[in-house]
């Protein structure tokens, strides 16, 4: 995670996406209710039903976010490509110059193979959003933005205040101290 909080507003896409799922099911198990597809239960027992639905989603949904904190640490998570191969994406270790990036597997923060490190040369403040066809494979509120190193140019996709500490990890000088 950056030194400070991820703003609210950058989360908005990922906290809707978590809370999307237990809606939906909700929804789909009333109208089967009313419709008559499962034997009538008394009003009592429905509400305890969604009740323990609802507290055990909000948990899960809960653990999961701690656990995905615990596992980042003080990486950057983002989405990063070679210009014309596919994205992928992973968490960033950063030092002044250097960022050494570790996909995962899938989009489960699960790292796999070997690490990539490349050395910076510069980011270019230039951001631009995905394209609609992009949001499949990525979140529609991460911003791209043009990596140049050592390996050529990199596109790297990640939230608006990510970049941001991208850029101040990436140019910090040496001398200043580490966060």
């Amino acid at each position: 995670m950056p030194q400070g909080r991820t703003p609210l507003r950058d989360q908005r896409f990922r906290l809707i996406s978590l809370a999307a799922g237990p809606i939906v099911g909700l929804i789909i198990v009333t109208v089967m209710f009313a419709s008559g597809v499962f034997p009538p239960i008394p009003v009592g027992w429905f509400v305890a039903i969604i009740a323990v639905v609802l507290l055990l989603a909000v948990g899960g949904i809960s653990a999961g976010l701690l656990l995905g904190k615990k596992l980042v640490g003080d990486r950057i998570e983002l989405a990063y490509r070679a210009p014309g191969e596919k994205w992928r994406h992973g968490r960033a270790d950063l030092s002044p110059g250097v960022m050494r990036l570790q996909k995962y597997w899938w989009q489960l923060r699960i790292p796999t193979g070997d690490p990539l490190t490349l050395e910076v040369e510069s980011v270019a403040r230039e951001e631009r959003k995905p394209s609609p066809r992009q949001w499949w494979t990525m979140n529609p509120q991460l911003r791209i933005t043009d990596m140049h190193t050592d390996r050529g140019t990199y596109e790297i996709g990640a939230l608006p205040s990510h970049l941001a500490e991208v850029r101040d990890r990436l140019t910090r000088s040496s001398a200043s101290p580490s966060r």
